[in-house]
């Protein structure tokens, strides 16, 4: 084998190596003191890329954001989240609960923000004293979300296991969809 071959391949690993050691990178220096949550971050694979994900679309959520008192409640939102993140290890299965938070963070965000592609609005009318009108749009995010709007302002809604047709959970809201209706 020639030298140059044999750099070229050392070359060509080393590149390999350093992008998986990078795609398992966290958002966060893992060398610095951490707590139980970034401690199981660091550790593995998948969350480290979760969380890299939700550095990236944060990034671009706030960069979205005018520069008013909106940026200080958007991070603030964002530093309840931390916060709730940091209470999975003290769960049955802390690595799930991680990739839950993350999961959900990350389809918060790109529905708010418009970042994925989505379909809709939709709109519904409810029997009510007095009726009201629901306007719903879906989003492609994992897990897949959808924002409802009404009356009473807005909120993200992430589906959940149904029988039947589409049913998704906010807060303080359920919505379920069956052909239509």
């Amino acid at each position: 084998m020639s030298i140059r071959l044999a750099i070229a391949i050392g070359f060509a690993v080393g590149l390999s190596l350093s992008g998986a050691a990078a795609a398992a990178t966290p958002s966060f220096d893992c060398t610095r003191k951490l707590n139980d949550a970034e401690k199981i971050i660091c550790g593995d694979d998948t969350l480290a890329a979760l969380d890299r994900k939700l550095g990236d679309v944060f990034k671009r959520a706030a960069q979205s954001l005018p520069r008013d008192k909106t940026i200080a409640y958007f991070v603030a939102e964002q530093r309840d989240w931390v916060r709730n993140r940091d209470d999975c290890p003290t769960t049955r299965n802390p690595a799930a609960c991680l990739s839950s938070v993350y999961r959900t963070r990350i389809a918060e965000l790109q529905d708010r923000f418009r970042m994925v592609p989505s379909r809709g609005p939709f709109r519904f009318a409810c029997d009510g004293n007095p009726p009201q009108e629901l306007v719903v749009t879906w989003f492609e995010t994992d897990p897949p979300s959808g924002i409802l709007e009404s009356a009473r302002g807005q909120t993200t809604m992430f589906e959940t296991m149904s029988g039947s047709g589409a049913r998704y959970i906010g807060d303080d809201v359920a919505f379920w969809e069956h052909q239509g209706t």
